[in-house]
């Protein structure tokens, strides 16, 4: 079987508040730690912000989101389970459920269709459907994302991920009431844009049995508004208000690094 666990700092830098109408003047920090194992070779379960071949990671959910600014806080607890149904050379295909439990804000749960295809050996494509049903007021986020990645050396990967975000989609409360972590900005409903976010790592492998990814992700989300929300300017976040970091690694142990 597989187990990973993922260390990482998150920080996003346009962030409200519960009840607030403005930006916070510091950034949304958390630390997060998550962990995921495979007792089958085709399932997946996990309680983490960070899965693969979906959307970026999300600040302040894990198993043990520890939010350390603008306040201390534990965050959300995003618990997945991923079956794999179709795994091909140059394709696979999961269907993912996650529970968001409300351990900091809203509940919400995502079904998800994500996608890999291997282009070469030295090149993936990610992309795939979200669909995260918001609680208090029945709203909709919609994701389809798009991720590149290019390994230049065995140990060494680079990526950009983008694609298109539909967010808050006909949520029928108050705006003060949209608290979600699922949102990258609460104050506006039917939300339409592109984010986008660059990063890379590096792979090793200690004594065949541990492998270690070590990554940076750096982005804006939004990026470019296709719909932006109507109403005051805290509705719109500038992109150099919407900027995100991640910093951390994934350590994974699995049987086809024993049998090597």
């Amino acid at each position: 079987y597989m187990m990973r666990v993922t260390i990482s700092v998150d920080v996003t830098r346009a962030f409200v508040q519960e009840g607030a109408n403005t930006f916070s003047s510091r950034p949304l920090v958390s630390i997060d730690i998550g962990g995921a194992f495979s007792p089958l070779d085709n399932l997946e379960v996990g309680i983490t912000n960070y899965r693969l071949g979906s959307s970026g990671p999300v600040t302040g959910q894990s198993m043990f989101p520890i939010v350390v600014s603008p306040i201390g806080a534990f965050g959300d607890m995003p618990i997945y389970v991923r079956y794999s149904f179709l795994r091909k050379d140059y394709v696979e295909m999961a269907a993912d459920f996650v529970l968001h439990i409300p351990t900091w804000t809203n509940l919400a749960a995502t079904f998800g269709a994500p996608v890999r295809i291997r282009v070469r050996d030295t090149v993936s494509i990610d992309t795939g459907t979200e669909l995260t049903v918001l609680s208090n007021g029945a709203g909709l986020n919609v994701e389809l994302p798009f991720k590149f990645t290019y390994n230049p050396s065995p140990a060494g990967f680079l990526f950009a991920d983008s694609g298109f975000s539909f967010q808050n989609l006909a949520r029928n409360v108050l705006s003060n009431s949209f608290y979600d972590s699922n949102l990258a900005f609460p104050l506006a409903r039917n939300q339409v844009f592109i984010p986008l976010a660059v990063g890379g790592g590096y792979t090793h492998v200690v004594k065949d049995i541990v492998m270690l990814d070590v990554f940076a992700r750096f982005g804006w989300n939004p990026f470019i508004y296709i719909n932006p929300p109507d109403g005051s300017n805290v509705s719109v976040v500038p992109v150099n208000e919407s900027w995100l970091l991640s910093v951390g690694v994934l350590i994974h142990t699995s049987p086809i690094l024993h049998s090597q």
